[in-house]
């Protein structure tokens, strides 16, 4: 309908990776890191994974395992934290607010927001439409 796929280089699929290892400085450590092409798309997801890896290392007999992110090591608390905060600034569709991963789409109605689909973005586009009309109706009254 009124959609124009656009592909901004900073979107991609998964944005973040998970890995256990040995830091010179902070010791055992649980990694999140931000990458293109990393296991999981959300901050959620990569926090509940490195806390479940966390939990997993310390059965196993480690004393003391950090979760490190941006070379800070962290809390688990912290690290929930900055996964609260890392969603937030994360850019989001306009009309379901799924986090956007590869091809974005906007429509000439509104082209400061991006949308995750051809679908969200015909139904803003629709959406716009009706208020125009109904701002033009009002106008005629």
């Amino acid at each position: 309908m009124g959609s124009t796929p656009t592909c901004p280089t900073n979107k991609k699929k998964n944005m973040y990776s998970v890995s256990r290892q040995k830091n010179k400085k902070s010791g055992s450590v649980i990694a999140i890191s931000r990458e293109e092409e990393g296991a999981y798309l959300s901050p959620f997801a990569a926090f509940n994974h490195a806390k479940h890896m966390r939990r997993l290392w310390l059965e196993e007999g480690e004393v003391k395992v950090r979760i490190l992110i941006d070379n800070q090591a962290m809390t688990v608390g912290q690290a929930e934290k900055w996964s609260n905060e890392e969603y937030k600034d994360l850019p989001k569709c306009g009309t379901c607010g799924q986090i956007l991963s590869g091809q974005v789409y906007n429509h000439r109605l509104c082209s400061d927001r991006l949308f995750c689909s051809e679908r969200c973005s015909d139904r803003s586009f629709h959406e716009k439409m009706d208020q125009l009309n109904d701002e033009e109706d009002i106008e005629y009254l």
